[in-house]
Order: structure tokens, then sequence, then C-alpha cells
């Protein structure tokens, strides 16, 4: 008889846990991709939006030393220099206008209680997060801050799992787990 109410309480403590399962997880799904998100928004604000804007002579001048290292000849389309070397009223403006579309298009969301999704709708398919520029740079890199993010905070959401799983295995027990022989 006291082995039966043993294995009854067995069976209403692992039902309990089955239950709650899902909803820790999502709890840790939900936890761990906000951890990711913010990381993320950090290291594309240090890689991108930390940077200066080059003026139009700076960008200038680092197509002419690209073009000059890869032994080609460089002819400027336009002079934004004086004979002084000091940059004109057109040299001295921004090369680009920063919009801020990729930072605030940077998006996260649970997809079920196991998976979440840090991702960019202002990427296109191919991948790019930026348009080529009037100066025919390519620029069809990948996300840099995403696997920077990922690299930083690893230890971080492998624990929110880990503590997700153990309150799972725990619940409906005195806070430890019990083995059976």
């Amino acid at each position: 008889m006291r082995m039966q109410s043993n294995i009854d309480s067995i069976i209403r403590n692992l039902q309990r846990r089955n239950s709650e399962f899902p909803k820790l997880m999502r709890a840790a799904t939900a936890e761990a991709t906000k951890e990711l998100y913010a990381e993320s928004k950090k290291q594309m604000k240090e890689l991108i939006y930390d940077k200066p804007v080059p003026t139009r002579a700076e960008a200038q001048s680092e197509r002419k030393s690209r073009r000059e290292a890869s032994g080609k000849t460089f002819k400027a389309r336009k002079r934004l220099t004086t004979k002084t070397g000091k940059p004109n009223a057109a040299g001295s403006k921004p090369a680009w206008t920063r919009t801020g579309n990729l930072k605030r298009s940077e998006k996260m969301r649970l997809i079920n209680a196991y998976v979440g999704a840090v991702e960019n709708p202002a990427r296109s398919k191919s991948g790019p997060y930026a348009r080529i520029r009037h100066d025919r740079k390519k620029t069809r890199y990948p996300a840099p801050w995403r696997a920077n993010a990922l690299r930083v905070k690893h230890a971080a959401i492998r624990d929110i799992y880990r503590q997700a799983i153990h309150k799972a295995m725990t619940t409906g027990t005195s806070g430890r787990l019990v083995y059976l022989r």
C-alpha cells in the first residue's frame, strides 16, 4: 500500500512538471532573447553608429588610397580640396546621411516556447545591411554585431536555460531532485 502511494505521488509530480515545462521554457526563451537583443543593439551601436560619418574629402582620399594600393590609377570625379590641401565647402560635407534605419529595424520575437529570434527586416534576403553608395563600395557585409552578441552572451543564455530546466525538474519537490533506485 505504501509503495502504491509513493508511485502515485511520483506520477502526480511528473504530471505537474510536464505541465510547467513549456511555461518555464517560454519564460526562459523570452529572457534569453531579450539578453541577445540588448547585446545585439549594443554591438551594432559600437560597430556602426559610434563611428563618425566621414566627410566627402575623407571618403575620396580613402578611395584614392584603395585604388593606388591595388596598383590602379585614381581620377577624382570632383576636386574636394583646395591647392593648399584644406577641404573646401563641398569636401567638408558628410559623405552620406545616417538614417538610423538599421538600428530602428532590429526586432526580437518569440517563435515558440523554445525558439526566439532577433531579426532585421531592413536587411534584404541577400543579406546586405547597406545599399551600394555613390563610391560603388560593396556593402554586402554579414551582420557582425549578432555574431559578437552571441559570442558575448552564450554563457549567460546557457545559464538561463539551465536554471529553467532545473526549476522544471524540481517542481513539486522540496527544491531538490529526487532519484529513484
